[in-house]
């Protein structure tokens, strides 16, 4: 019987999933990989396929860095190890945010568990071996009222 790591080793493979987080990787490092000049021309938007979809301002800054492909390419390739792009498409802009300036910030809050009062009146009320029973003493010992749930 395999473990729960050999199973999921197993899907990541399967699914190329590393590969995935690899190209994610660009996003992040995008500036590192192309450099600062290209950098203010060219903007990751994502992936289509094998090809690899840069934003960019205006038809002049497209125009230019059709010229750079094959060396954004290159870059690209250099940093992962592997190219796994066939070509470049080129979109304007407008209003989209690129993913190097996406971020993702730890501003998430948990709220605070708002725990019922009075709690664990329904201990003589459940049967013991039922679903509900079983549930409903898990509840008490998450939010650690075990004790008010004794009579």
């Amino acid at each position: 019987m395999r473990n729960l790591a050999q199973a999921l080793d197993e899907y990541i493979a399967r699914r190329n999933i590393c590969r995935e987080f690899q190209i994610a990787g660009i996003w992040k490092n995008w500036s590192r990989i192309v450099g600062p000049r290209l950098q203010e021309l060219a903007r990751p938007l994502g992936k289509r396929k094998k090809t690899l979809v840069i934003g960019v301002e205006n038809s002049l800054a497209m125009q230019e860095l059709v010229f750079y492909s094959d060396q954004i390419l290159e870059q690209v390739a250099d940093y992962l190890g592997w190219q796994p792009f066939d070509k470049i498409s080129f979109e304007l802009l407008h209003n989209s945010t690129s993913l190097d300036q996406l971020t993702l910030g730890n501003d998430y809050q948990a709220r605070p568990v708002k725990i019922p009062d009075p709690l664990g009146g329904l201990k003589g009320r459940l049967p013991e071996e039922s679903a509900v029973g079983s549930c409903y003493r898990a509840y008490l010992r998450l939010l650690g009222k075990e004790s008010q749930d004794k009579d």
